[in-house]
């Protein structure tokens, strides 16, 4: 599964040579470090997680 993940860096980073990272691609599922800075990437949920959606069926169809 192909996911959006985004630099988690905050402030400046490479020496301070950035200001800030902002680098976010499409990766496969899995840990990645970021290509421009190399601190760790951060998944970015494009929709309901299996939790969310399990806890609208229960509230949509509760059992009796």
């Amino acid at each position: 599964m192909i996911s959006l993940y985004r630099c988690s860096s905050e402030g400046p980073v490479n020496n301070g040579l950035l200001k800030e990272c902002s680098f976010e691609f499409r990766f496969e599922d899995g840990p990645h470090n970021c290509p421009v800075c190399g601190d760790p990437m951060t998944r970015i949920p494009d929709g309901k997680t299996i939790v969310e959606l399990l806890q609208l069926g229960r509230d949509k169809y509760p059992l009796k």
